[in-house]
């Protein structure tokens, strides 16, 4: 049986090491607060929202199907939830589902506990069964109906059946057959179980036998050494079939821990009243499209935060009054962008975008404090290894980067920088006080096209944390934040 929940092809690997800059990726945007909203304690939906949020898909067909499942789950919620807590019991229920036996331990004592261990997997996967006839027409997407369908066509009564006779048997209610053939030598070799029916058994109970004296220590030990050599392959195959049903658990509570994370941070943001959309992806090549695009870990902690519009293609620069909500609109943006290209919905009205061939962050960092190298020197250190991994069609989430220097070098680092990136095809969102840097690319906005937006600042000096298009100032408003504090003080 196969699960294909996080993608049709069972034959990709969900769960492969992350891309690189991951872990910058992670914190720059404040994905932690989101995991961490979507796992609660429940460490299985930690490790399956982390690793679908950063390792983004690229084809539409792959985001679509996860979508799909989705909107599923999120119609049948009860009932994924079942499913995911009768996974999740099953492998609770196992005292070692690896089977990693001791060395001392005899074999006649690991077929034992493998019959234990079987016989309450095939009592979960019976409840699974259930599940699945009983919600099999309550959902439409192609990949929970696969599932449905494999459990039915799988597990079907004469499975059971079957299943449930092979167990009695070999729990060996009137003993234990064993053949095995003599050697040149004389000794008996080639030890197996034997299938021994009431028929076989009545003509055998008539043939001279021997029996082994009370008391007897040395035959007692011989015969519990031919049971053990008897019992070694089916203890093997009964290893391999606990295996298999155990990884079988494990993949289906892995791939669901992804969509019960969605269906909690969906209740969470339908709870605090935020906007939440399924996303498109962009038919032309380079252009983002958002309305009521807001920031995910703001709307988590209660607040309501301020919510924009977008419009851009491939290249965007967001100026403007410092604390008026630029770092928090490029999180916004950074955060949906990897909800579409995970299978998720997004935190706007509606939100398009193209499918990135990769997400990577520049964000400001604090002081080195192993003085390895000064801020500049690892700034630049940070954006090479960015380079080296990039692809045409890669996204890159600049914040305040190269402002370590003095304006004029750091204008002048950020703009070959950002010309570089953009003739190789490369998408750049980036938030900067430098002026220069700024005014140069608005003055080429004509040959070189660039989207640039402002932090909105009323007359009185009142961020609204609104971004709107608007050219370049030379000023962030740092007086305004000067008066504040000192006024206060």
């Amino acid at each position: 049986m196969r699960v294909c929940l996080m993608d049709a092809d069972a034959g990709r690997r969900f769960g492969a090491p992350l891309p690189f800059g991951a872990e910058d990726v992670k914190k720059d945007l404040g994905l932690e607060e989101v995991i961490g909203a979507m796992a609660g304690e429940d460490p299985v939906i930690r490790a399956s929202a982390e690793t679908a949020l950063l390792s983004p898909l690229k084809e539409e067909e792959r985001i679509l199907y996860r979508q799909r499942i989705l909107r599923d789950c999120l119609r049948n919620p009860r009932e994924i939830r079942r499913l995911y807590a009768l996974a999740g019991a099953a492998l609770d229920a196992q005292e070692d589902g690896d089977l990693h036996f001791s060395e001392l331990q005899t074999v006649s004592r690991q077929f034992d506990r493998c019959l234990t261990r079987l016989t309450r997997l095939l009592e979960a996967l019976q409840k699974l069964r259930a599940l699945a006839e009983e919600n099999r027409e309550s959902v439409s997407s192609p990949g929970l109906q696969g599932l449905f369908k494999d459990l039915l066509g799988n597990l079907d009564d004469a499975f059971f059946s079957g299943a449930d006779q092979l167990l009695a048997q070999l729990r060996f209610p009137g003993g234990m057959l064993i053949g095995a053939r003599l050697s040149r030598t004389g000794r008996s070799v080639g030890h197996r179980l034997l299938c021994c029916g009431p028929e076989e058994r009545d003509r055998l109970s008539g043939e001279t036998f021997y029996q082994v004296p009370e008391g007897d220590q040395r035959g007692n030990a011989d015969l519990l050494h031919r049971r053990e050599l008897a019992l070694a392959d089916s203890n093997r195959i009964l290893v391999r079939a606990v295996s298999g049903v155990c990884e079988y658990l494990r993949t289906l509570r892995r791939e669901l821990a992804f969509y019960i994370g969605c269906m909690n941070l969906y209740e969470l943001l339908q709870a605090r009243g935020l906007a939440v959309c399924f996303p498109a992806l962009s038919a032309q090549p380079e252009h983002w499209s958002a309305a009521g695009l807001t920031e995910l870990c703001l709307g988590l902690q209660g607040s309501a935060p301020a919510s924009n519009d977008l419009e851009a293609d491939g290249c965007c620069l967001v100026t403007g009054a410092d604390q008026g909500g630029k770092t928090t609109f490029l999180r916004s943006l950074g955060q949906a962008q990897l909800m579409l290209q995970c299978g998720m919905f997004t935190a706007a009205s509606s939100f398009r975008a193209p499918a990135a061939d990769g997400v990577y962050t520049h964000f400001q960092r604090e002081e080195d404090r192993g003085l390895v190298n000064g801020k500049l020197g690892e700034e630049l250190s940070r954006m090479s290894g960015i380079v080296d991994h990039l692809h045409r069609g890669s996204l890159v989430l600049c914040d305040e980067s190269f402002c370590s220097t003095n304006e004029r070098e750091g204008a002048e680092i950020a703009l070959q920088v950002t010309e570089a990136l953009r003739a190789a095809g490369v998408s750049v969102f980036a938030v900067t006080n430098l002026f220069p840097f700024a005014r140069e690319l608005y003055a080429r906005r004509k040959a070189e096209p660039c989207t640039f937006l402002r932090a909105e600042r009323l007359a009185d000096g009142t961020r609204t944390r609104r971004i709107l298009p608007g050219e370049p100032q030379r000023t962030s408003f740092c007086e305004d934040l000067y008066r504040e504090i000192f006024q206060e003080a």
